[in-house]
């Protein structure tokens, strides 16, 4: 499989998941990256634990253009840090 990550900006990334077969399948992938950075990261004397908070814009048909798959998955990425951050939220775009 051939998953392709990117800097958006900052501490922004994009995930394309390719394929994603269906909906359970593109929450997995992103429950995978979650559970991976939540491991602790040991420093000099302490370790640290990174929180995501993720938005998962789920287009099973293809047909939306990178830009609208950005901004829907930008949109989830609001609404999962205004509902308390560390969560995963999901829009269908074939619905």
């Amino acid at each position: 499989w051939g998953h392709t990550v990117a800097r958006l900006s900052g501490d922004e990334f994009a995930v394309l998941i390719d394929p994603a077969r269906d909906r359970s399948e593109a929450i997995g992938v992103a429950e995978a990256i979650r559970s991976a950075l939540a491991e602790p990261v040991d420093m000099a004397d302490s370790s640290s634990v990174v929180g995501v908070s993720i938005g998962l814009a789920f287009d099973p048909a293809g047909a939306a253009s990178a830009d609208v798959l950005i901004d829907e998955a930008d949109r989830m990425l609001r609404k999962c840090k205004s509902g308390g951050k560390n969560c995963i939220e999901v829009v269908d775009l074939s619905d």
